[in-house]
């Protein structure tokens, strides 16, 4: 399944919020792991996207990341 998606083209454009850094840092300590951003625009250019919220339990918080 993973050489499945490997081997799609890309098909969209990226958009990452600006400011994951500082939200990751304030949540968890830490900032963006590079490995894990590059992996995670390489699927998303092929058509494969998440919603993550910026804050989980807020349900009516309309802020992703």
């Amino acid at each position: 399944m993973v050489e499945y998606f490997r081997s799609l083209p890309e098909i969209s454009e990226v958009v990452i919020n600006p400011k994951l850094d500082n939200i990751l840092i304030k949540i968890f300590g830490a900032g963006v792991d590079e490995r894990y951003l590059e992996y995670y625009v390489s699927m998303t250019k092929k058509g494969l996207y998440s919603f993550d919220k910026t804050y989980p339990n807020r349900f009516s918080d309309p802020h992703y990341l």
